[in-house]
């Protein structure tokens, strides 16, 4: 948590949250028109949940610098803790799991949204997120959990933007497979959602044909090499187009957890069909297996979301990074038995490898955090420009 917490509290956070800092720095309560280069106009039933953060935090005083690491640390944190807790639930082997929690600190941060924004899209993620954490709980303790609490969780990410919908509905559907309990519950949180839907699509403002946003769930035309190479390569692009430059440590980083969900794309679909006295496995190797269908068979072009399948990959980071652990694990146990190599007996060579990779991530952010000055007299100069016009 210290390498999450520790530097953007001291260097202070560089994070694209467009909408927020926009509406913060022009003091426009309540909002009407979004100033950010993104949207326009303000849905009556979605995409309203960080306006009403906004806003209640600035009433008590809450200026935008506080706004955006509270904001920060608090979708970190969380997404940190569904890495940490999914695999400590799958992981028997305490170094292993150490090993992939400190790798993983980062990994519920995709590029689209690199640690943070635009706020909107990483709350919803972030919240679909917990809730997806909770279904997998629920699979072998259906009683443990609130009946409630999913579905609140769901509505409440469709109302942070409205592209959770379809991965929503998707969750609820896999619920409703492995969770033959809460089956009652999830077939009214379906109801609900396409009513929301519904209600969505006929108030929006940007008025689209129902075809072309069907368009954005069927499959595209077949680039699969083009896929893979986005795979390692989008998010570093990301951050070069917000920064101008890719740190290299920060590159090297993307590179390996693109290559361990990679590994996770492969796997899960065979730990699906093997893994039937591991429920929560199998289905987080269901969830891995869809991702990865939906992301290699995405279309890329004519489409009107940019970005569509980086879009998916940042809704289901953090489970396509645990999946890229455990999943190849099940099957390298299962066929052929892990030898540790002597070094591993030495407990001080041992653990030392999990605090360097935690050292390492902590220079990893730096190079980011250190241009959060520049970027706040760029939003200063943005802010004032409008202003001024």
């Amino acid at each position: 948590m210290l390498v999450i917490a520790a530097p953007p509290i001291l260097l202070g956070p560089w994070l694209p949250l467009v909408d927020l800092a926009a509406f913060v720095g022009l003091n426009t309560y309540p909002p009407q028109l979004s100033y950010g280069p993104f949207h326009y106009y303000v849905f009556q039933f979605t995409y309203i949940v960080h306006y009403a953060l906004s806003r209640f935090l600035f009433d008590l005083g809450v200026t935008a610098g506080p706004q955006i690491l509270a904001l920060y640390l608090l979708q970190a944190l969380t997404l940190f803790t569904v890495v940490w807790r999914t695999l400590a639930h799958l992981e028997s082997g305490r170094w292993i799991c150490s090993m992939a929690v400190a790798l993983g600190t980062l990994a519920g941060w995709d590029g689209l949204f690199l640690w943070g924004g635009p706020l909107a899209y990483s709350l919803a993620a972030t919240l679909l997120a917990v809730a997806t954490f909770l279904v997998l709980c629920e699979v072998e303790t259906p009683d443990g959990a609130s009946a409630v609490l999913v579905p609140l969780l769901c509505l409440v990410s469709l109302m942070c933007h409205p592209f959770s919908l379809f991965f929503s509905v998707l969750l609820a559907a896999l619920r409703f497979l492995f969770v033959h309990r809460r089956r009652i519950e999830t077939a009214g949180l379906v109801a609900v959602l396409l009513l929301l839907a519904w209600a969505i699509r006929a108030e929006s403002p940007e008025s689209h044909e129902t075809r072309e946003l069907a368009a954005l769930f069927f499959p595209g035309s077949m680039q699969p090499m083009a896929k893979l190479r986005a795979l390692f390569q989008a998010d570093a692009a990301m951050v070069k187009w917000l920064f101008g430059f890719v740190p290299a440590g920060l590159g090297s980083y993307y590179a390996v957890l693109a290559a361990i969900r990679l590994a996770g794309f492969v796997a899960s679909p065979v730990v699906a069909i093997l893994a039937k006295k591991s429920p929560t496995l199998r289905l987080l190797a269901v969830i891995d297996t869809a991702v990865g269908l939906m992301y290699f068979l995405s279309p890329t072009t004519q489409v009107i979301v940019t970005l569509w399948p980086q879009r998916i990959l940042a809704f289901y980071a953090p489970f396509t990074y645990v999946a890229g652990v455990v999943a190849p694990l099940y099957l390298l146990r299962r066929f052929r038995p892990i030898v540790a190599p002597p070094w591993f007996r030495n407990a001080r060579t041992r653990w030392a490898l999990p605090l360097a990779v935690l050292g390492l991530l902590v220079f990893v952010q730096v190079p980011v955090f250190r241009l959060s000055e520049n970027v706040r007299r760029e939003y200063v100069r943005l802010r004032d420009s409008i202003l001024q016009s």
